[in-house]
Order: C-alpha cells, then structure tokens, then sequence
C-alpha cells in the first residue's frame, strides 16, 4: 500500500489541513516556524504508528474550540488524521484471495483513526459481485440473487434450504430402504452424507471459507486493509542518543517501540547487536560489548559515506564501570556505555554529546532505524525537521541519505524550512 494523501483535522493547533498530496517516494513539508509542520507530521504517524503512541483528546482537541464543540457532539468521534492509500498488486491479490476477484471495485481506499482511538476504512466493495461468485452453479442461483442482496439474508435462505433438502433426502433414503428390505443399515446414512454435499450446503461452504464466521465482505475487507497498512515510524530531536547512559536505566519503560526516546535510541544499539540489557551486566559482557561495537563500526561506515563534512570519525563504545555509595553507605558497581567519537582526521577523540548537534542528531536515527528496518515489513518514514541542526554541506548529504538509502526501504515525508532541504 502506498501514501497517497492526507488530511488533519481538529489536531492542536491545525483546524483543518486541507487534502496534502504525497509522492511515492519523498515528500517534504515546507512552512515557517510555528506553522503547524511538526503538528500534521505527529498526526499522521499516529494513524498507524510503530510506537503505540495514542490520541489523547482532553491534550490534543484545539483547546479554543474544546467547550464548544463537546456541547454539540462526542469529541472521541471526531476523526483527527485521515489518509488515502493506493492499493498495490500484492494487496489486491490479498483481498481476491479473501472475497474474490472483483469484488473489491477500487484500487485506492481510505483510513482514518478517530480520537478513542478506533479505525475506520472506507473501501468500494460490490456485495452483489460476491453473492454471484458463492452462488455459481447453484440451480436456484438466479433465484436467490433476484432476492437477497445482502450475504445475512442469503445465509439464512441457504440454511433453511440446507435444511429442508437434507430432511427430504434423509425421507426419501428411509422410504427407499422399507422398499428394499434387503438393503444394508448404512444405506439411509450415505444418502443422508449425499443430501448434504449437494450445491447448497458447497454455497454456505464457500461462503464461511472467505468470510468465516461474520456475514459482511465489507467488515473482511477493512480487516485486510488495516492488517497490511505500513507502519509510520516518527524520529524527530529529541530522541538523539545521550553520550553516557547507565546500562540500568535501560531497564525502565522496556517495552517502548525503537527512536522512542532517546534511552530506547540506546536500546536499539543493543538490538542491533544481538544484545540486551540484562547480557551487559552478567558475565558475557565483554562479549555484549565487542558486538555492540562491532555494530558501531558498521553504522560509523555507513555514517562516512553520508557525513562528507568529516569522513574519518568513529563510534567508540567504551563500557565504563563506576563504584557508587547509597544512602546507607553500601557500595554498588554501576555500568555505564561511554560513546565516544574517535576523529581520525585531527587525532582525538572525545565524548559523542560534544560532537555536533547535526552529527548526533545523524548517528542517532540511523541506529534507531537500522534497528527498526530490521524487522521488515512496510513503513512509511517521518523526519520532523532532520535538517534543524545541519549547516547547507551536510543538508545537502542528508538528502542524498533520503534519496538513496531511506526512499528505496519505504516512503519518506519530513518537514523544513531551510531552502537548501527543498530540491
């Protein structure tokens, strides 16, 4: 499924966005500060976001129009993000499979996600068409279809057919076996077996093989849809990386999703190595630790080729241990993970907070989303504002970090207002 627009609507302080169209590969977002950029971009990744995060309407809803607008309706109905995709060959595949082909009329579907946090889906499906394709071959196919056009109503005329057919085959089985006394006892059981197997019960047959228990092709459909639709990864400032972190505190809010905070930017670092935090405080940690910088080098060599500013630093991790007195003078070792940024260019190294703010703000995301990247699956990638703290040089290399390394895994809209992020 690909992004083709949007619309936010009754989100802090966008009123209505209007309809924003969105490229297949890049899109960029341009306005001044304040303009609402970041706002829409937050909004759209919850659609369908990778970290959990949730609307919030008593933070979220326009706080002028709050009052008003709870008097005339429910504010958890209202729907603040909307987006229309444009379905691709697999996910058409998807839904024949399910419904059948043609039943689906449309290549382009819409999906919203209100306030409480509910899904809708708008989907063309053409319920007649799936009634014709169960019915195929059924002696009173043209019959039913001239009555019934909705999957319930069917379901039930077929039962109620199944039934009755089923009981007079199982009457004219008995009647066959008084006329036959020499006739086995089984008799009358196979041609109660062969009553059921006929044309009607293969219909209901058909029917709970495509939609299961539920009688609606519509409800199938927009399960479809909502199970396949790309995931919105958001990484934005304040998720870049801190330069010590104590390896316990990695241990609080484990279950956030990868550039969730800055913590979890870490915690992504210990993915990538096939790593934990619980493995950097036993007695594997030398091992965890000869990974985790094994994967630093790997995301240094590919920061070199975008960072053209200084290709010759390097992520160091070094594991820092350090005894530490509580408050009843008892003595405890803490772990910490030191990054360091080793300059080869200019001899030296020196703590990864220090270096540049562009630099970090780099380093950061390309390890949350290596590590996110590594699970698969679609995604559509938002960037709030990546080029704040980048001189022109470097922006020009983010873009070219968009273009040929992030637009070929999924699609990517963020937000600017620096001519030099514009091409």
């Amino acid at each position: 499924m690909k992004l083709t627009s949007f619309r936010v609507r009754r989100y802090k302080n966008v009123l209505d966005s209007t309809e924003v169209a969105v490229e297949g590969d890049v899109t960029t977002l341009v306005g001044m500060n304040e303009s609402g950029k970041s706002t829409m971009l937050d909004a759209l990744y919850r659609l369908n976001p990778v970290y959990g995060d949730r609307f919030v309407e008593l933070d979220d809803y326009p706080r002028w129009r709050r009052s008003r607008d709870s008097r005339s309706g429910d504010l958890q109905e209202i729907t603040p993000i909307e987006a229309t995709f444009k379905l691709g060959d697999t996910d058409i595949s998807a839904l024949s499979a399910k419904l059948g082909e043609g039943v689906v009329g449309s290549d382009t579907v819409k999906v919203g996600r209100r306030y409480d946090g509910e899904a809708w889906v708008e989907i063309a499906v053409d319920e007649k068409r799936f009634l014709h394709d169960v019915l195929d071959g059924h002696p009173a196919g043209d019959d039913l279809l001239g009555v019934h056009d909705t999957v319930a109503g069917l379901k039930g005329a077929l039962e109620t057919m199944a039934k009755e057919e089923a009981a007079a085959a199982a009457a004219a089985a008995a009647a066959a076996a008084t006329d036959d006394p020499d006739a086995s006892d089984d008799e009358p059981v196979a041609a109660a077996d062969e009553a059921m197997s006929t044309t009607t019960a293969d219909v209901l047959s058909r029917i709970t093989s495509r939609l299961g228990t539920a009688s609606d092709p519509a409800a199938v459909a927009e399960a479809t849809v909502l199970a396949r639709m790309p995931k919105f990864f958001l990484f934005s400032d304040y998720q870049r990386l801190d330069g010590r972190v104590d390896v316990a505190t990695l241990k609080t809010q484990a279950d956030e999703e990868p550039g969730a905070s800055p913590k979890q930017t870490a915690r992504a670092l210990l993915k990538l190595a096939n790593t934990d935090v619980n493995a950097m405080t036993d007695s594997n940690f030398e091992a965890s630790t000869a990974e985790l910088e094994s994967v630093s080098n790997d995301l240094s060599r590919e920061m070199k080729e975008y960072w053209s500013t200084n290709p010759e630093l390097r992520i160091k991790i070094v594991t820092e241990p350090e005894t530490i007195s509580d408050a009843r003078g008892q003595y405890n070792v803490v772990r910490f993970l030191n990054f360091r940024v080793e300059d080869r260019k200019h001899d030296f190294t020196n703590n990864f907070s220090r270096r540049s703010s562009g630099y970090r703000w780099f380093f950061s995301f390309l390890a949350a989303f290596s590590e996110f990247e590594s699970r698969g699956g679609d995604v559509v990638i938002l960037l709030d504002e990546p080029g704040l703290t980048l001189h022109a040089k470097a922006q020009r290399d983010f873009l070219r970090f968009i273009n040929e390394r992030l637009a070929p895994v999924g699609q990517v809209v963020y937000t600017t207002h620096s001519p030099f992020m514009v091409e």
